[in-house]
């Protein structure tokens, strides 16, 4: 009864999808077993979902298309969907590692920090939003919700668990009893923000840091403040205690290194070498040298007896901001914003190892605790793990949308936590068995369809633009040429030519038939947006120089015009479609139209109150959509400049325009998480479309004007009918939905961040 299609839904959206996990530890069939697996890793996307039923096609997309043991339950979900209902065409990008344990959900924000109980049976987890949260290990359930003042920064556990500190932004550091939820005492006394907390291995005594520099040591037992530390001239940003506990070593801003007498509160040390501010700190096992790395790119060890600098282990322009030490003291890693990790010997200096890690900068390093493996993570939303001996990288997983912002281990290994700035904990088995590590696709920038809709491209945040059969999924070739992200993207109307500009500051015109690289051209600093006309006869690119500058470009690649009118970066392009006219948008809150030929402006559309981020041209161009953080539409005609009418469209700023394919309605989206559809014709608005949670991305009209696709923050994609405002159908990514495109009556394309999601809209 458990794998009745009906069932299950019904059971998931009336009890939640534990519920279905324990109906299913009672089947003991492979399919059974196979869907509880499906199930633990995707609950966080099974809860209940509009219109009613469409929660089977995101439990169907959840099923990997290639698991036999549950194909036959994938194929009766789709069956129970509403129509039409969205499903991948092959494996989502979005789709779980097997590595994945599960996800946790329940902050509101960002999560800044994480605690494992010694034991491993619980979790900690502070955040951004004031609250920390202890979750059971075993069932993933959250056993309390503790609120005390002011964000979290950090938390300590006993070393015995039997309390848990939860240091805040206002100052105080609060003690818990993690097994009942009851608040233990606070112990206050910092004016401003406390940074870090550290905890002597026996657990008598613990010290907090604080942005008022100084660092207080306080009896555990009683809360009894020991000593208060005063010397550095600045906050007091890292702290580290040797296993023995004989000292105590405190970071700064200023500059500087203090080793202390945690028994005394005197100060053994000052250890003097940096210029900046030190960003993190770290003692060897035994007390025999100690760590530090600063922003001056120099990372340090010492002798904590004698305060005398060891080693100069690295000097560099990217400053290293984590620090790591095997269990041993055998290596020390650390790692920076430019991707890499290194490893190192402490004992002599020598650099054992450089692996470039990470496409972005590294945020967060844990070791194993038996030290065979390290663990980091990223502002590319990646957690990797690494062999500190080889190098080699075992486990590369990426599901976080955000940054992540910390890591944790559990005692044995067997976990690892890893902590983001999409306020979500996921838990991964890092000794999962298989071949080798995936390598977590590039987030899409943006999209552009051929003309005849035989292919389309996706822009990727590594500089590459990948070229696809949006029937199949399958990538035909991969252009790489950029040094920084693709930004965006045009084609000409034949589909012979395709221009790519990016952060790196360069155009480029391909030949996307074969993928050859054609003629480069640096177009400023940084270039935002592309448009191409429709013969291929010109290319304008928006950005670089001082974030104004529009630069027309002949087929050549020879430089033609500058567009001088805008005082910020344009952030969009629209081409008339005889290539007569070229539309603008940019920062300063203005809309321009421009004769792309000459380079003359031909009209300063002004009406705006604020920047102005997307347009849409009608298709017959008898009128032009501008739109930005103002929340209104202003409907203009192009050839005139002449003002039309302003559509209230939106409470917040608006985030994409589309429009019917023969103009009969105009679909708004906002950030304040509806879709408006409005009759450009007369200004009225038809339906106002509510079931998004979250700001509107994205939308995608049916080439025959049939359905609307909407995508949003709140990771779903909806289908609607634009002639009565109904929401058709429903699908829940693992992913946030950046952009989309409607490539035929049965298929949609959403651009997010583990990739394109090339979905079929079945019925």
């Amino acid at each position: 009864m458990a794998l009745d299609p009906v069932r299950l839904i019904d059971t998931m959206e009336r009890s939640g999808p534990r519920a279905v996990e324990a109906e299913l530890a009672l089947d003991p069939t492979p399919a059974a077993q196979a869907l509880a697996g499906v199930v633990r890793q995707a609950g966080q996307l099974l809860a209940p979902l509009s219109p009613p039923g469409a929660l089977a096609a995101t439990l169907a997309a959840r099923i990997p298309p290639d698991d036999g043991a549950t194909a036959a339950l994938r194929a009766a979900l789709l069956a129970c969907s509403p129509r039409p209902c969205p499903t991948p065409i092959g494996t989502p990008p979005d789709l779980p590692d097997p590595a994945l344990h599960r996800v946790l959900s329940g902050h509101a924000g960002a999560i800044e920090a994480l605690a494992v109980a010694p034991d491993g049976s619980w979790l900690a987890t502070g955040g951004a939003d004031g609250s920390t949260r202890v979750w059971d290990l075993a069932t993933s359930t959250c056993r309390h919700a503790l609120r005390a003042g002011g964000s979290v920064h950090a938390l300590t556990v006993a070393p015995d668990g039997s309390w848990l500190a939860v240091a805040g932004g206002d100052g105080a550091t609060s003690l818990w009893d993690p097994g009942s939820g009851a608040l233990l005492r606070i112990l206050d006394g910092h004016d401003g923000p406390v940074n870090a907390v550290a905890v002597v291995p026996d657990g008598s005594w613990l010290a907090t840091a604080g942005e008022d520099g100084t660092v207080r040591i306080r009896e555990a037992a009683t809360g009894e403040c020991r000593h208060v530390l005063a010397g550095h001239t600045g906050s007091v940003t890292a702290l580290a205690v040797p296993a023995g506990g004989g000292w105590l070593a405190t970071a700064g801003s200023d500059g500087t290194a203090r080793v202390w007498d945690p028994t005394t509160g005197e100060g053994r040390r000052s250890l003097r070498g940096h210029h900046r501010p030190l960003t993190a700190i770290a003692a060897a096992p035994d007390g025999t040298w100690l760590a530090t790395t600063a922003l001056d790119g120099v990372t340090r060890t010492w002798d904590p007896a004698t305060g005398e600098g060891r080693h100069v282990l690295r000097a560099s322009v990217e400053p290293v901001g984590r620090l790591a030490v095997a269990v041993d003291g055998s290596w020390l890693a650390g790692t920076s914003d430019d991707g890499r990790i290194r490893i190192w010997d402490p004992a002599t200096g020598d650099c054992l190892l450089t692996v470039d890690g990470h496409s972005d900068a590294v945020t967060a390093l844990a070791a194993a605790p038996d030290g065979s493996w390290i663990a980091t993570a990223g502002t590319d939303g990646s957690t990797r793990t690494w062999d500190p001996a080889t190098g080699e990288c075992r486990l590369a997983v990426r599901g976080h949308t955000e940054p992540v912002t910390a890591l944790a281990v559990t005692s044995d290994g067997s976990r690892l936590v890893a902590a983001g700035d999409d306020g979500t904990i996921r838990i991964w088995e890092p000794g999962t068995a298989r071949p080798d590590p995936r390598e977590p696709n590039p987030a899409v920038t943006a999209l552009a369809l051929a003309p005849d809709r035989t292919w389309l491209a996706t822009a990727g945040v590594d500089g590459t633009t990948s070229i696809w059969d949006p029937r199949t999924g399958t990538c035909l070739r991969t252009l790489v040429g950029h040094d920084d992200r693709v930004a965006a993207l045009a084609v000409t109307a034949d589909g012979s030519r395709l221009a790519t500009v990016g952060w790196d500051g360069t155009l480029r015109l391909w030949d996307p038939a074969t993928g050859a690289l054609l003629w480069t051209r640096t177009a400023g600093d940084m270039v935002f947006a592309v448009a191409i006309a429709p013969d291929g006869a010109w290319i304008v690119t928006g950005g670089g120089d001082e974030g104004d500058a529009v630069h027309v470009w002949d087929a050549a690649g020879d430089h033609r015009h500058v567009l001088v009118g805008h005082t910020y970066p344009v952030m969009e392009f629209g081409v008339a479609g005889d290539g007569s006219r070229l539309a603008t948008v940019a920062d300063d809150g203005t809309a321009r139209i421009w004769d792309p030929s000459t380079g003359d402006c031909r009209h300063t559309l002004t009406g705006h109150t604020a920047p102005l981020g997307t347009l849409v041209l009608a298709p017959d161009d008898s009128w032009l959509a501008t739109a930005g953080d103002d929340g209104t539409v202003q409907l203009w005609d192009p050839g005139t400049g002449t003002p039309l009418r302003t559509l209230p469209a939106h409470s917040g700023p608006v985030s994409a325009l589309a429009v019917a394919p023969d103009g009969a309605w105009l679909a708004t989206a906002g950030t304040d998480g509806t879709v408006g559809i409005w009759d450009p014709a007369t200004g009225r608005r038809r339906h106002t479309l509510r079931e998004h949670t979250g700001p509107v991305a994205a939308l995608a009209v049916a080439p025959d004007g049939s359905w609307l696709v909407s995508a949003g923050s709140d990771a779903t994609v909806r289908v609607w009918d634009p002639a009565t405002g109904r929401n058709r159908s429903a699908l829940r990514l693992g992913d946030e939905p950046r952009r989309a495109v409607a490539v035929a009556a049965d298929l949609v394309v959403i651009a997010g961040g583990h990739g394109p999601h090339f979905l079929r809209l079945i019925g």
